[in-house]
């Protein structure tokens, strides 16, 4: 049996029990499942250890081709542009002021009036062949030789050749720089069948040939080894005695 005021105490207003408000637990509830369904999200969509990145080539090969790369063909053309280039500046160079770019340039390039269409364009194909190694030579031989070098064309002989020669002779006379000079040349000359002399040449007759030789004046080399020692069918095509123009003026 409950005494009388305890039952009085217990129903006072502050001691009553405060019945939970419904929509404070909605609150938190609806919170909460939104927190869950975040969480839930990240998880998901976070990598796991199996998970494999793939990098497709598609990607690197379209960011390599962004940056232009010159073709074959404009490589070659932009090649053979710097070396001419090099070439007639050294040339200008090593000749001194009065023989310009451009004065070169004509001079390889002009047409003689006596020179066929056939050796003209072989003459420019002869040029254009030792301009594309010209660095390579020129460099060589000036290190290990003291020499420079350039091209030479016989447009009377119907030829080309290399010539080189010591840095110290550009200033002086070309009968001077002749006698010093090295020439590796293909072009037309007299060539003797006739009997051998004493001193080892060849007498006439002779016959016209188109050969490569070596020419050194300082050592008494002519035309070497063609006009020592040396036997040709001599009356073959009718050719002996043939009074043919020489090599002549060369042009630079």
């Amino acid at each position: 049996m409950t005494h009388p005021r305890a039952v009085a105490f217990t129903n006072q207003p502050l001691l009553r029990s405060i019945p939970a408000h419904p929509l404070v637990f909605s609150h938190h509830r609806k919170h909460k499942n939104t927190l869950n369904n975040l969480t839930n999200t990240i998880y998901q969509s976070r990598p796991t250890t199996n998970t494999k990145i793939q990098i497709t080539p598609t990607a690197i090969s379209t960011t390599m081709t962004n940056t232009p790369t010159p073709s074959l063909p404009t490589s070659i053309l932009l090649y053979l542009l710097l070396t001419n280039i090099l070439y007639l500046a050294r040339r200008s160079n090593v000749r001194g002021p009065e023989t310009t770019i451009r004065r070169l340039f004509q001079i390889r390039t002009t047409r003689e009036p006596n020179v066929s269409l056939p050796l003209y364009l072989l003459t420019l194909l002869a040029w254009q062949s030792f301009v594309v190694i010209f660095p390579l030579i020129e460099l060589a031989s000036v290190v290990l030789f003291d020499r420079v070098t350039f091209f030479y064309s016989y447009p009377n002989a119907g030829g080309v050749g290399l010539i080189a020669e010591p840095r110290g002779v550009q200033g002086l006379d070309t009968k001077l720089r002749v006698k010093e000079q090295v020439r590796l040349d293909w072009h037309r000359f007299k060539l003797n069948v006739g009997m051998m002399g004493r001193d080892g040449w060849r007498h006439p007759p002779f016959v016209m040939r188109n050969r490569v030789h070596l020419d050194i004046p300082k050592r008494g080399m002519k035309h070497w080894p063609w006009r020592r020692r040396r036997t040709i069918g001599a009356y073959d095509n009718g050719t002996s005695n043939h009074k043919g123009k020489g090599k002549g003026n060369g042009r630079k």
